[in-house]
This record gives structure tokens, sequence and C-alpha cells, in this order.
């Protein structure tokens, strides 16, 4: 079966190909392309969990003196909430989920509660990334209010054409060095 885990090949390869495969059955990108990668990546629940398992390796070398919150978009954060609710709750100070498809929104986010430490880290965990509007809308409302922006995002596709050294991905459109690497990271995680 072509989508079938095979205990034999590590996971992160499984999922580069999940990825190209979606790639070639989308060779003209846009919307589409991105509502289908969201579908797969929230309705796969392996995929969630290796992405949380990586980034817990970064999270835990993290200075814990300052507070620490994640902000999640959309259906995948709505994903990651329904799956992983008490581990994020452990791992964060705050734990924001905002409305999905804000990059093509007139208005900023609004967030549920505004009392937050100022001095916190703010961390952004999507699906997917590409000009970073979403992030960046996020990272404006923040400063509005006169909290820090955004510091890192982390992704499972990192669409971008720019590299941005901030934006840390599980597979990387552009520039991959690691098509079928025998370690992680895949993109630059």
């Amino acid at each position: 079966m072509k989508d079938s885990l095979n205990k034999n090949i590590p996971f992160i390869h499984w999922l580069n190909q999940k990825i190209l495969n979606m790639i070639e059955d989308h060779p003209e990108g846009g919307e589409h392309f991105f509502d289908d990668l969201d579908k797969m990546i929230r309705n796969d629940k392996n995929i969630l969990d290796v992405f949380l398992n990586h980034f817990y390796w970064y999270h835990r070398s993290l200075d814990k003196s300052v507070p620490t919150g994640v902000i999640l978009s959309g259906h995948f954060g709505q994903a990651l909430l329904e799956n992983f609710d008490e581990w994020l709750h452990n791992e964060f100070d705050y734990v924001v989920c905002v409305s999905g498809g804000l990059r093509q929104a007139e208005k900023y986010p609004e967030m549920y509660s505004l009392n937050y430490d100022k001095n916190t880290k703010w961390i952004f965990m999507d699906d997917s990334y590409y000009s970073g509007g979403t992030r960046n809308k996020i990272s404006k409302m923040l400063q509005n209010y006169e909290y820090k922006p955004i510091s890192e995002t982390f992704v499972i596709y990192d669409g971008s054409k720019k590299i941005d050294s901030n934006v840390y991905s599980m597979f990387r459109y552009y520039n991959q060095k690691y098509k079928y690497a025998d370690a992680f990271p895949i993109g630059n995680f």
C-alpha cells in the first residue's frame, strides 16, 4: 500500500514520500494543494505525534525562567488540542488557538485573553508556511498589545522560496538537501 506506515521505513521517509506524492498530485500548487496538505496532516495522529516529539527536543532546551506560550492556528491547532491538549498545557505557560485563514483576513486575530506575562516567549505552530502571512499577522497583533512578537515558527511543510532562520520545518520544498536523509531533519528542524 502506497500510504501505509511500514515499520522497516523510518517514519520521516514515509512522511517525506507522502508529501512528495501530494506535490505530484497537485502540480498547480496553490490553495488546493495547501487545503489537501492541511487535511492530510490534521487527520493523521502519527504525523502530529512525530511533529510534537521533534519539537519537544527543541523545547526542552528553552530557558524555563521565561514564560513560554504557543499559538496554534486553525484546523491544525484544533487537531493538536484534540489529541495533545494535556501535553501542550504541561509544556507551555500559555496555549492559544486562533482562527485559520488569517493571512487573508482584513482584521487582526482576537486572542481569548490578553492577560499574559509581557515577557512571554511566543512560539507559533502551524501545518504549513508559505509567505508568513498568518504568523506575521499574529505577531503584529501581539505587538499592538505590547507583547513580544513570535520568536520561532514550527511547521510540518515549508513552501517558502526564501529561507527564514526562525522557521523550523520537517519538510522544505525549496532548496531540499535531505530528500531521503537517514536522519531527521528533513527540513531544518
